[in-house]
């Protein structure tokens, strides 16, 4: 039986959500640590001899932006 590959794709009300909050100059606060630890994460899978490494940071990238976006304290108006 082929593996089943797991599909990611963002909702169209999601998209949707992010212009009007755009507009609305909603903001997303991340920390520089938050972004500079993925980086090194990043950094450190690229620099591998693996494709398995690379795809779980992607993956682990992906699922942290969706948790970013998802948590409402997160959101700031400007």
């Amino acid at each position: 039986m082929p593996e089943r590959r797991e599909e990611f794709a963002l909702p169209n009300d999601v998209v949707e959500q992010a212009s009007i909050d755009t507009l609305r100059n909603v903001k997303i606060e991340i920390t520089p640590s938050e972004l500079v630890d993925l980086m090194k994460d990043a950094d450190q899978a690229l620099n591998g001899d693996s494709n398995d490494e690379e795809h779980d940071a992607l993956y682990r990238i992906r699922r942290w932006m969706s948790e970013v976006v998802e948590d409402p304290d997160r959101r700031v108006r400007r």
